[in-house]
C-alpha cells in the first residue's frame, strides 16, 4: 500500500486518501443483492437421491405394509394346480413318487458323547459324575 502514496505522508493521511479512493471506485460499481438466474441459461439440478421428506417416508411405509398384507392374503389357491416343470413334480404332490429303498436307510448310531449331550439337552445339566465318584476315583 505504500507505493500509492508520496514519500513523507503520515499514516492518517494515507488512511484518508485510501478511503477517498475506495469511495470513488465504488461509484462506478453497481452492487445488486437480488440474484435472479437467467431462465434461458439456468439448469435446475435434481434433489439429492438420499434426501427423503417425512411425507415420502410415510408413503413408503404404507406401501410396504400394504404389500405385506397382500402377500399374506395370497393363498395356495393362487398357485397353479399342476407342476409347471418336471423339477416341481417332486414337491408338488403329497404322495410319494418312488418306493423308499431300505438299503439307503441308515439309522442313527450314537456314541457316548452324543448320548450324554442329548440327555443334557432333554433333562437339563447335571454333573456326569457325582461327588462320591469324583472323590473315590
Amino acid at each position: 500500500m505504500a507505493y500509492f502514496f508520496k514519500q513523507g505522508t503520515t499514516a492518517v493521511d494515507q488512511g484518508k486518501i485510501w478511503d477517498q479512493m475506495v469511495k470513488t471506485e465504488m461509484k462506478y460499481h453497481t452492487t445488486t443483492e437480488d440474484y435472479t438466474p437467467n431462465p434461458h441459461t439456468f439448469i435446475p439440478y435434481p434433489e439429492k437421491p438420499c434426501n427423503i421428506s417425512p411425507k415420502d417416508v410415510m408413503e413408503r411405509s404404507l406401501q410396504t405394509q400394504e404389500r405385506t398384507l397382500r402377500e399374506k392374503e395370497r393363498t395356495r389357491g393362487d398357485a397353479p394346480s399342476f407342476p409347471l416343470t418336471s423339477s416341481q413334480m417332486y414337491g408338488f404332490y403329497s404322495t410319494t413318487l418312488m418306493k423308499p429303498d431300505e438299503r439307503s436307510y441308515h439309522g442313527k448310531h450314537h456314541c457316548e458323547e452324543t448320548q450324554y449331550a442329548q440327555e443334557t439337552i432333554i433333562h437339563g445339566h447335571t454333573a456326569r459324575f457325582g461327588k462320591e465318584q469324583a472323590k473315590s476315583g
